[in-house]
């Protein structure tokens, strides 16, 4: 049988995506939900002091559905939902074939790379520091590491700590910042 489920992209309340997701993956409706998340260190006094999960599209994420044969139309009454983007109520907008296959896939490339997150890090005696390579403004970078590795994106703002790109994703622009030493750029 030919499975004709699309992927969506539903809006969720300010900090309420994983709630949203939770929601819509509950037992009454079993929708296969994705929301692209990364690992932050939370810091305090310059201190870290843990670690959480944030999303990466804030207040987004996408559920998939056939919208001819699943009852689709609670999405939106659904707690922590806000919307699906749709033209009309009765019209969801699905996105483009294998974008977010795509997506899941370098995620779980990078899961299973990925290294244990470890508390913070040990007093090291001598230690060499190396400064990351800052990027000028609207000069065109590449990301070195983590899911969006091998995306080119225009740089918004450059220091030795953090790097703003603006990268096209899902047909828009998208600003996301990345820690300098995962970017480099583009020659």
């Amino acid at each position: 049988m030919l499975d004709t489920a699309r992927w969506y992209v539903f809006q969720s309340h300010v900090g309420k995506e994983f709630l949203a997701q939770k929601q819509l993956s509950r037992l009454k409706q079993r929708f296969e939900t994705f929301v692209p998340f990364e690992i932050k260190e939370k810091k305090r006094l310059g201190v870290v002091i843990g670690h959480e999960k944030r999303a990466i599209f804030r207040s987004y994420g996408f559920i998939r559905f056939d919208i001819d044969k699943d009852w689709w139309r609670p999405i939106c009454s659904t707690y922590g939902v806000k919307r699906l983007f749709s033209t009309t109520p009765e019209c969801p907008i699905p996105l483009p074939h294998d974008t977010i296959e795509t997506l899941i896939k370098s995620f779980e490339t990078v899961a299973l790379a990925a290294p244990e997150i470890i508390p913070a890090t040990p007093v090291v005696e001598q230690a060499i520091i190396a400064v990351p390579e800052v990027i000028a403004e609207h000069a065109p970078a590449v990301v070195l590491e983590g899911v969006f590795a091998g995306n080119v994106g225009i740089c918004e703002y450059s220091d030795t700590e953090k790097t703003e790109l603006l990268m096209q994703i899902l047909g828009g622009d998208v600003k996301i910042t990345f820690k300098t030493r995962d970017v480099a750029a583009k020659t």
